[in-house]
């Protein structure tokens, strides 16, 4: 109902309503709520990054546990070789705790990455 319409002596001029005012409140109000999902999301992924970086710090600190853990063993075990050979002047006993130990360390360094590997 475009066009002039009269009222008590005034004249008032309506515009008619288009597709593309329709469209921009649908437009409008698609946006808002995309931009409250996103805003949900970003909240979730912020959430998730924090607790993975818990997580990472968690399996730092127990490598490290770990690492020193192993290598001061190895140490020792070297270390015990070494006084079997020069001190008690037993080398075929000190190689034999040297190869024993080499073959435990081989089997440990084989199966983890052989679960790895089945993991992936």
């Amino acid at each position: 109902m475009s066009g002039l319409q009269e009222r008590k002596n005034e004249k008032v001029v309506t515009i008619p309503r288009t597709d593309m005012d329709h469209f921009a409140e649908l437009a409008g109000g698609f946006i808002e709520a995309f931009s409250e999902k996103n805003a949900i999301e970003r909240d979730k992924h912020k959430e998730e990054i924090a607790f993975k970086e818990k997580v990472l710090v968690h399996q730092k600190s127990v490598f490290q546990y770990k690492f020193w853990l192993m290598a001061g063993g190895l140490l020792s075990i070297v270390s015990i070789s070494a006084g079997l050979i020069f001190y008690l002047k037993e080398p075929s006993l000190g190689i034999s705790v040297l190869s024993h130990t080499g073959a435990v360390v081989g089997g440990i360094v084989a199966g983890i990455g052989y679960e790895s590997g089945r993991k992936k």
